[in-house]
Order: structure tokens, then C-alpha cells, then sequence
């Protein structure tokens, strides 16, 4: 069985391993607002470097190794890293990377059941690291889009989200990936909604950037020392205030918004993934509602990535009320 020995095996050759098995992870480089030079391009002082040099890759759980023959000392896991027994990965965060969508005012979204690491929250497309993150965002946002339209002639149409600017993906290959959760997507509808005996059609619909959130979105640069290995552009970057989660995680989401056309008359949120998880939508004033509360039910709690998005969102939208559009980017 093909195991990956780092990283930048893992992001180089991830055809070779199975999908979800293995997870990336990286160093963050500070470069103190100067420019850092690399083989084929610079990164100017707004640009986030991680380093993938020598960066271990951590299992997807025990079950994972034991099926692989592997040790503690050949492979950590997830939970292990995140509070690092050895302390030799201190320096490293396990990598993570989606999208924020919103449909009009509204963000589909879904609650998390997993049994002992952050159940009930709410969660938008997102997943750890096992290949090249600018295309790990994308297919995420493909797989996990919770988004199901309804046409005003009853016909129901499943968008297959693609970002035209994500050069690496074949448009044909992720429809099939996507009509390939068919039978679950038809059972949410009926259990959820009421809708039985409805056909899908899936039909592509790009995705556009969120021109509110460029003043504190980054581009991320993943190196090899100097070789720059994959770029994630226009994403909001979150990497601190983990620990209140038990995570260790360097998160990349780009926000991407969908417009609706005027012939849907209703959409349904479902989980995009074969899990049948609750999927429903919030709108942006919901949700901070939510973070303000002191008891916060299940289905409520946001991820502090998330938190740290909308917080920011807030302050550019207050900002442009009082003077004007933003000027230089902040963080």
C-alpha cells in the first residue's frame, strides 16, 4: 500500500494515495513585511508563506494507521497532532481548505455530528489538506455544496459550482463527481422536504469572488524552501485562537457568491456529502446574532475561523458606511 513520506509527496503525487487518508501539513513562514524571493516569483508583504519543507503528513485516525501497519512514532493522527505528544511539530499546522458561499444574503451551511470533536456546529465547505491546496478548495466546495434549486416549472437542478480561475480541474470530471451523490441528495430532499419522485439535473454554475471581502483577503503561497509549489489566491487566511478547539489548523477559504436565477422558486439546503447531515441556510445577521450569545445551542457554534471572517466582513461594511471603500488591505 503507497503511503506518502511528507508532505510534499503527498501534494505532488496525491493520485497515489487514497483520498481523505492522509493530511498535509505546513509551517508558517514570517517574513517580517519583507520580500521574499523564490525560484519563480516574489511574494510581496501581504502574501502568507507556508513551508511544506520536511512537513509530516498526520493519518485520518487510529483506524487509518492500524490499516497501513503504522506506529505513533511513523505517523501521528489528527488528534495526536493537534496537541503534539512529542512536541518535536510545534512549529507546524495541519492545513485546511474551502469556501465561503452565499446565495443572495444567505450562507448554506451544515451541522457537524461528528461524536467528540466540535459536534453541532455549523460548517461550510471545507476539509483538510491531501493534496494541492487551491484544488482541495474546490473540490470541496464541489463535494460539500449543500444547494439544491427548485425551478419555477417543478423541474429541481443541482448546481455543480466550479471557479473558472481553478485551472487544474476538469469542469466534465467534477459534474460526474458531484452526480455521483444522486441517491442521497433525492433522499434528503424526500425526508427532509417532502419532495418525492423529483428528477436532479445538474448543470454547471460558476461561482464569483465576493468584491466586499478583497480588502482582507491574502494570497497564500505554499514553498518548498524556495520552489513555490501551489498558490491559493484571494482567500481569507485564520491560524490563531485554535486552541479553544482542540485544533491546530491553518485554514484557507475563498468566498464565493452564486446568483440565483429568477426562475428558481424555492432552494433547499442538504448535505452535500453521503452523511445526511442537517443542512440549512443563515443569513450573515443570524449568525452574528449566534456568536454573541452567551449559551450557544447545538447548531448554533461557528468555527473561530468563521467567527474571525464575519468579524472582519463587519469592519469593512461599518468602514465603508463612514468613509467610503477601503483603501489599503488590513488584517
Amino acid at each position: 500500500m503507497n503511503i506518502p513520506k511528507n508532505t510534499v509527496d503527498l501534494m505532488f503525487n496525491s493520485g497515489k494515495f487514497p483520498a481523505n487518508t492522509f493530511f498535509a501539513t505546513g509551517r508558517l513562514v514570517s517574513h517580517g513585511g519583507n520580500v521574499l524571493k523564490l525560484n519563480e516569483s516574489d511574494v510581496n508583504a501581504e502574501d502568507v508563506v507556508i513551508d511544506i519543507k520536511d512537513a509530516p503528513v498526520i493519518a485520518n485516525g487510529d483506524s487509518v494507521r492500524h490499516e497501513f501497519g503504522l506506529s505513533k512514532d511513523q505517523m501521528m493522527t489528527r488528534e495526536e497532532f493537534n496537541i503534539d505528544y512529542k512536541g518535536i511539530f510545534n512549529d507546524y499546522y495541519a492545513l485546511s481548505a474551502g469556501s465561503y458561499l452565499w446565495v443572495n444574503d444567505e450562507m448554506p451551511l451544515v451541522i457537524r455530528d461528528h461524536p467528540t470533536i466540535c459536534p453541532g456546529f455549523l460548517i461550510n465547505p471545507s476539509g483538510m489538506v491531501d493534496g494541492k491546496p487551491s484544488e482541495v478548495a474546490m473540490i470541496e466546495t464541489l463535494e460539500e455544496s449543500p444547494i439544491v434549486f427548485e425551478q419555477i416549472d417543478g423541474t429541481f437542478t443541482v448546481p455543480v459550482l466550479i471557479n473558472p480561475e481553478c485551472k487544474g480541474l476538469n469542469a466534465s470530471d467534477l459534474i460526474h463527481r458531484k452526480a455521483e451523490q444522486h441517491d442521497k441528495i433525492l433522499e434528503q430532499l424526500r425526508e427532509r422536504y417532502n419532495r418525492v419522485g423529483v428528477k436532479l439535473a445538474y448543470k454547471r454554475l460558476d461561482v464569483l469572488p465576493v468584491e466586499e471581502d478583497a480588502p482582507f483577503m491574502r494570497n497564500v503561497k505554499i514553498v518548498h524552501g524556495n520552489t513555490l509549489v501551489d498558490e491559493v489566491k484571494s482567500t481569507h487566511v485564520w491560524y490563531q485562537g485554535q486552541k479553544t478547539e482542540k485544533l491546530r489548523i491553518i485554514s484557507m477559504h475563498n468566498s464565493f457568491k452564486i446568483l440565483k436565477s429568477n426562475d428558481v422558486s424555492n432552494m433547499f439546503a442538504v448535505d452535500g456529502e453521503p452523511f445526511g447531515r442537517e443542512g440549512l441556510f443563515k443569513t450573515e445577521a443570524e449568525l452574528m446574532v449566534a456568536i454573541k450569545k452567551e449559551d450557544q445551542e447545538y447548531g448554533e457554534r461557528i468555527f473561530s475561523f468563521m467567527e474571525n471572517y464575519l468579524h472582519l466582513r463587519s469592519l469593512v461594511q461599518n468602514h465603508n458606511k463612514i468613509i467610503g471603500p477601503m483603501g489599503p488591505k488590513f488584517a
